[in-house]
């Protein structure tokens, strides 16, 4: 950590000094004023309750890619460039296959039919066009 020394570069020393992730986070621990700010979280009855009573016609999309993010843990990222050609329709279950992730090691994982969750999926791909499909 670079150290103040003088009081004409006091300034320019405070901004280099605020780049620093470490220091911010310990102004932020020892601060007097600083509130945690907690991210908002689902519940499972909450995401059984959006997905059995949301509309699919607004909310189809949005509950496919809940079903996914969830059952293979997907980051942003990773739903943003999945296609269709990556998940596997084998009856009983999906079988996604994500190419491309974070840590540059392709990951596969299996979607079971719980609920509703397969009918949704093989809804959302009969509504897309073929060009798409």
């Amino acid at each position: 950590m670079q150290r103040i020394t003088s009081l004409p570069h006091y300034g320019r020393n405070i901004l280099w000094l605020t780049n620093s992730p470490k220091l911010i986070a310990f102004f932020k621990r020892t601060g007097d004023r600083y509130q945690a700010k907690k991210s908002k979280i689902l519940t499972k009855s909450e995401i059984d309750r959006f997905l059995s009573s949301a509309d699919d016609k607004e909310f189809l999309m949005i509950k496919v890619g809940l079903i996914l993010g969830i059952a293979g843990a997907c980051r942003t990222d990773e739903l943003v460039n999945l296609t269709v050609d990556d998940i596997e329709d084998v009856g009983s279950s999906l079988i996604v296959k994500i190419p491309n992730t974070k840590t540059k090691i392709p990951r596969i994982f299996v979607v079971t039919d719980v609920g509703n969750m397969l009918e949704l999926f093989r809804k959302y791909l009969s509504l897309r066009p073929p060009s798409q499909a």
